[in-house]
Parts: C-alpha cells; sequence; structure tokens
C-alpha cells in the first residue's frame, strides 16, 4: 500500500479526498513532519514547528 493509499484508508468511503490537500500532507510527512505535529498545526496555525536540526559534515 503507497503513501496515498494509506492516506486514503483514514477517510470514510464515500467521502471526497481534495487532492490538493493530499500532496500537501504528503510533502508535509516528506519533509520529516510527524502525524501529530501536522495535526497540532491543522487544529491550531498558529502553533510553531521547528524543522529537526541539519547535521553538519565535517
Amino acid at each position: 500500500m503507497n503513501s496515498v493509499e494509506k492516506l486514503q484508508s483514514h477517510f470514510l468511503l464515500g467521502e471526497e479526498l481534495d487532492q490538493e490537500w493530499v500532496e500537501l500532507v504528503l510533502e508535509a510527512i516528506q519533509l520529516g513532519l510527524t502525524k501529530e505535529e501536522i495535526r497540532e498545526f491543522l487544529t491550531n496555525p498558529n502553533s510553531i514547528i521547528h524543522p529537526p536540526p541539519i547535521a553538519k559534515s565535517v
């Protein structure tokens, strides 16, 4: 099952998904946000999500 199918499986049958929202959520996941961080942002848009630190190569 791919990411889109997994995302769609969380919705009730017969409910239409907005493809743009699906793409935005998948992009957020690819950027490293957790489901909890995405949920927090959607319920509280003023919340600040800090990106994970970038590893420095020496």
